[in-house]
């Protein structure tokens, strides 16, 4: 399962957490270096990865192999003389953030979420409490086009009570409809194609 882009919901901030959590002793430097790798991890299979190496982070070799060993997660990297001194390197972090945030991914898919659609005149900035996307629409003619900026608005919201502002006042106001945050999403892209 390839990630693609990361989202911004806060997901992958809780996966580093939990794997903080998991390993309190490791240094901040392990957690930059283990977030940087999380780009190039790979399953391969079950409890089987491929983590791309970084010669800018020490790596001499183009992929590192981590794979679970009964209950111990075990790197190519700690196959090298030294190697076993390390403990849970880099690249296993890698793999056990990238499985933390698949987790965190996955359960938030299945969460409810509540989505409002709308048309907004907003000569300003236009935001909401939660994922907004937003298109401009062709308004008037001419010269009003210009005057009464107005735009499509779609709003993925945690709250029932969705409110759109424009340079911080309220213009919609609207109870969103129900749905998994999955279908959520699917109408998010809907709607920018539209």
């Amino acid at each position: 399962m390839h990630m693609g882009k990361r989202r911004m919901d806060g997901t992958l901030d809780l996966a580093v957490e939990r794997l903080r959590e998991k390993f309190p002793d490791k240094s901040r430097s392990w957690a930059r270096r283990v977030l940087l790798r999380l780009d190039g991890v790979k399953e391969l299979g079950p409890d089987h990865y491929a983590v791309e190496g970084w010669p800018e982070l020490g790596d001499r070799y183009a992929i590192y192999y981590v794979w679970l060993e009964g209950r111990r997660w075990r790197c190519t990297c700690q196959t090298t003389a030294w190697g076993w001194a390390r403990g849970v390197c880099s690249h296993v972090g890698a793999v056990l953030l990238y499985r933390e945030y698949r987790r965190a991914l996955e359960k938030a898919e299945r969460r409810v979420v509540y989505v409002a659609e709308a048309e907004v005149e907003c000569p300003g900035s236009v935001a909401a409490d939660g994922e907004v996307y937003i298109k401009p629409t062709a308004g008037g003619r001419g010269l009003e086009r210009y005057a009464a900026a107005r735009y499509k608005v779609l709003v993925i919201s945690r709250r029932r009570e969705i409110r759109i502002m424009c340079s911080g006042h309220v213009v919609y106001e609207a109870e969103g409809e129900e749905m998994p945050y999955a279908a959520a999403r699917v109408a998010a892209e809907q709607f920018a194609q539209s």
